[in-house]
C-alpha cells in the first residue's frame, strides 16, 4: 500500500492500490485572523448569493439566511454554510443539553461546511477559527459513505482555498495559519488560543 506522502490530491488509495472516486474525507484549515478581518471573507462569500448560513443549534428549524445577517445578529461562535438547492438535504438530531431540547445539524451526513469563527475569548487572547467540509457522506441504516455532490465539494474548496490565501503565515505548526496582522499583533503580545 502506498504511504500517505503518494496519495493522491483529490481522492485516496485503497488497500488494493486503486484509486477512489471519492474525494477527501475532510478539507479543512485552522487558523487565526483578527475579527475585523472577517469582513473580507465574509464578502467572499457574498459573491456567491446561492451560499446561506445555519446557526450551530437551536430549538427548531430556523430559516437559512444570508451569513453576515446571522454573525451581525446572533455574534455565533460556529455557523454552518451551505447553498440554498442544498437546504432541504440538511439532517438535524435532536438532543437535549441543560433541560432544553435543541436541534443541531449531522455535519457528516448534510451538505455543510463548518465554520467556527475567530473570537476573543478574553483580553489579548484570541480564539482559533477552522473551516471544515467533509467530502462524504455517511448514509444512514448502513449504507455506508458516498460522496456528496460535486458542486458543494467544488464550492466548499474554494472556501477553504479562500481561507489559506488569506492566512498566508503560520503558527507553530504549518497547519496552524495566521494573517500578517496577527503574525504581527503575536510579536506585540498577542496569545492565540486553541
Amino acid at each position: 500500500m502506498p504511504t500517505s506522502s503518494r496519495l493522491p490530491k483529490s481522492g485516496w488509495m485503497s488497500p488494493r492500490g486503486g484509486r477512489s472516486e471519492f474525494p477527501r474525507v475532510a478539507v479543512t484549515a485552522t487558523f487565526w485572523w483578527l475579527p475585523e478581518e472577517e469582513d473580507d471573507f465574509l464578502r467572499f462569500l457574498e459573491r456567491d448569493t446561492r451560499v446561506v448560513a445555519l446557526p450551530l443549534e437551536a430549538p427548531d428549524r430556523v430559516a437559512a439566511t444570508a451569513p453576515r445577517e446571522l454573525i451581525e445578529s446572533e455574534n455565533p461562535a460556529r455557523v454552518f454554510l451551505t447553498l440554498r438547492p442544498y437546504l432541504e438535504s440538511v439532517r438535524y438530531v435532536s438532543y437535549q443539553t441543560n433541560g432544553r431540547a435543541l436541534l443541531g445539524i449531522d455535519a457528516m451526513s448534510s451538505p455543510v461546511l463548518s465554520y467556527s469563527r475567530c473570537l476573543f475569548r478574553r483580553d489579548n487572547e484570541l480564539g482559533q477559527g477552522n473551516v471544515s467540509f467533509h467530502g462524504q457522506c455517511l448514509v444512514v441504516d448502513g449504507g455506508g459513505l458516498v460522496p456528496k455532490p460535486a458542486e458543494l465539494v467544488s464550492w466548499a474548496k474554494r472556501v477553504v482555498a479562500r481561507v489559506r490565501k488569506t492566512t498566508p503565515g503560520w503558527h507553530q505548526y504549518k497547519r496552524y495559519r495566521v494573517t500578517d496582522a496577527v503574525t504581527e499583533g503575536v510579536a506585540r503580545g498577542l496569545k492565540l488560543t486553541f
